[in-house]
């Protein structure tokens, strides 16, 4: 991933784990869907973020623009200190004031927001692209306010982009067929007294609803694979012990199913609020 922040991202972002294949991916999906015939100047905000790297990233491409990282960060970061190793404490404690310290060098404005206890802070019609990757399966109670609120803030033709893990991908149709579980890690749910596991994950007619019934039009589903290649890959890992080589088959075995988002480990939403002149 090119990136001209590259360094300073990565630097602060050592010890993470950098999954650069998804984050190309999300930051394509940004910029092929907005309107860069228009302006060069958009607000974009990443929901449930996290310190995931879409917006470092996306940087190096939106100049000058304002760009937003929402999350409930004060309880993340309890959580995560809270059920790690000595070792992985000590690195947490390295990133956060790293990754803080690279955010305002790169003008990224970090919100702390709880999306099930507190409305979006930007004002109506004012967001030019929404993301949301990886969230929405996280919340505790419906979904419905949190896309009404995404509805209200985005600008007329503005994007709302949203991917989750596919509760019913082939993995786990097969594993469902043998009496194995489709549901979240277990000793998340068992030994975590808050949990932060998937609530429940879409499907591609659910996330399709979502979208329609928040009055949001334009609605497209993209399926990748990218859970089911880190899967596939350590399978072939055993056999063949070529990490690259691994990756190599498992992306090839399972690119065709591209075709069929509902068998795929992730899908992906795409839709727009209405323009106003209709």
């Amino acid at each position: 991933m090119k990136n001209k922040n590259t360094n300073k991202i990565l630097k602060a972002y050592k010890g993470q784990n950098i999954d650069s294949k998804r984050t190309e991916y999300y930051v394509s999906l940004a910029m092929k869907n907005l309107d860069t015939s228009k302006n060069n100047f958009y607000k974009i905000a990443d929901l449930g973020s996290g310190y995931q790297l879409f917006i470092p990233f996306l940087t190096d491409n939106i100049k000058e623009s304002d760009l937003y990282m929402v999350d409930d960060f004060k309880n993340l970061d309890k959580f995560f200190i809270s059920n790690e190793t000595i070792k992985e404490k000590k690195q947490r404690k390295k990133f956060l004031p790293n990754v803080n310290k690279l955010l305002k060098k790169l003008k990224i404005k970090k919100i702390n927001l709880n999306f099930e206890k507190q409305k979006l802070t930007f004002k109506n019609n004012s967001l030019n692209l929404i993301t949301s990757f990886h969230c929405i399966e996280h919340l505790h109670n419906s979904p419905k306010p949190f896309m009404k609120e995404c509805y209200r803030v985005l600008k007329p033709d503005g994007a709302l982009i949203i991917a989750v893990p596919n509760a019913v991908n082939l993995r786990k149709r097969i594993s469902v067929f043998f009496g194995y579980t489709n549901y979240y890690i277990l000793d998340h749910y068992w030994n975590h007294t808050r949990y932060y596991g998937h609530i429940r994950e879409p499907i591609k007619n659910e996330l399709k609803f979502f979208c329609s019934d928040s009055g949001f039009t334009d609605i497209k589903i993209y399926g990748k694979n990218f859970m089911g290649i880190e899967r596939l890959k350590k399978i072939f890992y055993k056999l063949i012990r070529n990490e690259k080589i691994s990756e190599i088959l498992a992306s090839l075995l399972l690119k065709p199913l591209e075709i069929f988002p509902g068998l795929c480990t992730d899908l992906h939403v795409i839709c727009k609020k209405p323009s106003s002149k209709l």
